[in-house]
């Protein structure tokens, strides 16, 4: 009996959560947001925040905040990189497919959030950026999205 319920409490759970991947112990629907980053008017990537965080897409809105403490440096910045992971091996990167015409201006003190909308299958709906009272939503068409080859 014992087995039994053990037995209909993993289906249960894989039903819900659905089944992990191969190679991975992190159900299909759960991802690990790896970073964050904004690029500047001179070109260049500037990392705001690195979380490592994994978020289920079933009960979370995948979202990062903070507060800048001077990490970030002041400026205009014309686009943002999200980089996220589904396994150690798996890695996509989602950024605006062309840059920002009216830059991002962040100050030190400057509220920075991302968030972004994802389906089961991992089909992404729309990223949102917020800076301070500047909210920018990004639907899919206007995002572009690479798997950035990991070295060994």
């Amino acid at each position: 009996m014992r087995v039994k319920r053990v037995f209909c409490c993993l289906l249960l759970a894989l039903t819900v959560f659905g089944s992990p991947s191969l190679g991975s112990s992190l159900p299909k629907n759960v991802i690990t947001i790896q970073k964050v980053e904004l690029k500047s008017a001179s070109g260049e990537w500037v990392t705001v925040i690195e979380p490592d965080r994994q978020v289920d897409l079933l009960t979370t809105i995948p979202r990062v905040s903070f507060i800048n403490n001077g990490r970030v440096p002041p400026g205009g910045y014309t686009n943002f990189r999200l980089t996220l992971s589904e396994i150690p091996k798996d890695r996509i990167e989602i950024c605006s497919a062309k840059e920002l015409e009216d830059p991002l201006e962040v100050r030190k003190g400057s509220f920075v959030s991302v968030s972004f909308s994802m389906d089961r299958e991992g089909t992404l709906d729309e990223v949102e950026v917020i800076v301070d009272q500047r909210e920018l939503k990004i639907p899919s068409v206007g995002l572009h999205l690479r798997s950035p080859r990991r070295a060994s």
